[in-house]
C-alpha cells in the first residue's frame, strides 16, 4: 500500500553526513589522554545520537572520569579540525536525495550554524538547498517531537503525511511522538534499539526509496 507521505524529514548527523564516527573517534582519544581507555566500537554504537552531556555523564558513572575545566571547548576545537578534514555525506544518501519526488529538508537537534557547515563539508548543501529546521527555535530538543512539529508546520504538511529518517532512539521517539511514520537507518546503531523503539528499520540507504512508497 502506498504511503500517503507529502514530506520526508531527515535527520542530519549520521543520516546525512556521516558525522558519528569522528565525534565518537575525538572523544576516545581525548578520554585516552586522560588515561581512560574505551573500546571504540563500542563506544559508537553505544553513543551514536547522544550529547556530549551523555557522553561526559555515562563515562563518569562508569570510570570515575571528571570532565577537566575546558574540556567540552577543547574536544569541540579539535571536532571542528577533524571534520573539515574528514566529514563525507553518509554512503548512498546522495542518490537517495536524488531519486525523491516529493520534498524534503532537514530537521536537527545541532544549530543552524552547525547543520549549514556539516552539510556543506558534504557538499549537500549547495547542491540541494534544503530546509534546515533546529531544536533550538523550539522549547525541546529531541526526544521531544518539538522540532519535527515545527518542521512540518513550516513546510506546510500534516504531521501524519510526513516520514522521518533517523539514526538514534532519541531521534525515533521524537518522530513517533509527532505523529509520523519513522524509518531508523541502523548504518551504526542497533537496529533492535531502533525496532523496539517503534521504527521501520534498514540497513542500507538503498533501501530507503523502496521503503518509502510502503506502509
Amino acid at each position: 500500500m502506498k504511503l500517503s507521505t507529502a514530506l520526508i524529514i531527515f535527520d542530519s548527523d549520521g543520516v546525512l553526513v556521516d558525522s558519528e564516527p569522528i565525534v565518537n573517534r575525538v572523544f576516545v582519544e581525548m578520554l585516552g589522554e586522560e588515561g581512560f581507555t574505551l573500546d571504540p566500537d563500542a563506544t559508537l554504537k553505544e553513543f551514536c545520537g547522544a550529547s556530549m552531556e551523555n557522553r561526559i555523564k555515562v563515562a563518569h558513572e562508569r570510570l570515575g572520569w571528571k570532565a577537566p575545566h575546558g574540556f567540552v571547548e577543547a574536544f569541540e576545537a579539535r571536532l571542528n579540525n577533524a571534520t573539515e578534514r574528514e566529514l563525507k555525506p553518509v554512503h548512498g544518501v546522495s542518490e537517495v536525495l536524488r531519486k525523491l519526488q516529493i520534498p524534503w529538508c532537514v530537521a536537527s537537534n545541532g544549530s543552524h550554524g552547525d547543520m549549514r557547515h556539516r552539510l556543506g563539508l558534504a557538499c549537500l548543501l549547495e547542491r540541494y538547498s534544503p530546509k534546515l529546521f533546529s531544536a533550538m527555535d523550539v522549547p525541546r530538543a529531541k526526544p521531544a517531537p518539538d522540532v519535527y512539529l515545527h518542521a512540518a508546520q513550516c513546510m506546510g504538511v500534516e504531521p501524519a503525511r510526513c516520514a522521518v529518517v533517523e539514526d538514534s532512539l532519541a531521534g525515533v521517539q521524537a518522530g513517533l511522538g509527532a505523529g509520523m511514520v519513522v524509518f531508523g537507518y541502523a548504518g551504526r546503531t542497533s537496529p533492535q534499539i531502533l525496532r523496539e523503539a517503534g521504527a521501520k528499520v534498514f540497513g542500507s540507504m538503498s533501501e530507503l526509496p523502496g521503503l518509502l512508497e510502503l506502509e
